[in-house]
């Protein structure tokens, strides 16, 4: 059965981690699975770029969207994996058509 997006999780600990949504794939190995980075790069395999600030061009700006994890956006470490959340920001939501007006 063909499914319309992928995760692949790669049993090594080399670093290996990118998200790529003409491939629709997200691929992370056992030392970088936690949920919070694994959902960014899930996010790039759904087509959204890293996420900004208001009026700014530099990427990883949003401390309040999971797109900007490599900044070090807001994540809690108590998570049965790892680091987990912040969730998707409603802009990055609305551009998805995931949220309504």
């Amino acid at each position: 059965k063909q499914f319309p997006y992928q995760v692949i999780l790669m049993n090594t600990f080399q670093g290996i981690l990118f998200g790529d949504g003409g491939a629709r794939v997200a691929v992370c190995d056992g030392g970088n699975s936690w949920p919070s980075l694994l959902g960014q790069e899930m996010g790039h395999a759904y087509g959204l770029s890293h996420s900004r600030r208001a009026g700014s061009l530099s990427d990883y700006q949003d401390n309040w969207d999971i797109m900007s994890t490599e900044s070090g956006c807001y994540m809690q470490p108590d998570g049965p994996y790892g680091l987990y959340g912040p969730g998707l920001n409603a802009a990055n939501m609305r551009g998805r058509g995931w949220l309504d007006r």
